[in-house]
């Protein structure tokens, strides 16, 4: 796996409450990202919503359902979970389900999504105040060392 200079970044992330967001265009490493945050993390889950099957489990009316399809796949409510959902533009109504499991479960989040539009529209209402959005572009990793990155990523935000 290449050792990417924002990794630090994000690890940190992994620890704050606040949901993690990562988006932008095909191929820029969002996947690759979410599978090292959380390879180490007890108690988590990946999810690739570009799987129809993963996508069943969003398809309760009930979203207290979900947590007992994701208990059923090992996860312990009781303790603090990690959930990483892959590709979140696949299921239209994400923000909604997301935003109800955060405000009442011990859940960290983190998302990935192709369609910047999507996530920027959808998720700004819906999360607002509960997420922290990286926008990755290609060889951004190569280019910007951390700081710089997280100057970026505040006026991102801010703007």
């Amino acid at each position: 796996m290449v050792n990417r200079e924002i990794y630090p970044a994000l690890s940190k992330e992994i620890t704050t409450k606040e949901i993690l967001v990562l988006t932008g265009p095909r191929q820029v490493g969002k996947t690759t990202a979410v599978r090292w945050l959380i390879n180490n993390v007890k108690n988590s889950i990946y999810i690739d919503l570009t799987l129809a099957s993963a996508r069943e489990l969003f398809v309760h009316k009930d979203y207290n359902n979900i947590i007992l399809s994701l208990e059923n796949e090992g996860l312990n409510f009781g303790k603090h979970v990690t959930i990483a959902i892959d590709e979140i533009q696949y299921v239209k109504n994400l923000p909604e389900i997301v935003k109800y499991l955060y405000d009442n479960y011990d859940i960290k989040f983190i998302l990935t999504g192709s369609s910047a539009y999507y996530l920027k529209n959808h998720f700004n209402e819906s999360l607002a105040g509960r997420k922290l959005i990286y926008e990755l572009v290609q060889d951004q990793f190569s280019v910007l060392n951390p700081f710089h990155f997280l100057i970026f990523l505040f006026h991102f935000l801010n703007s």
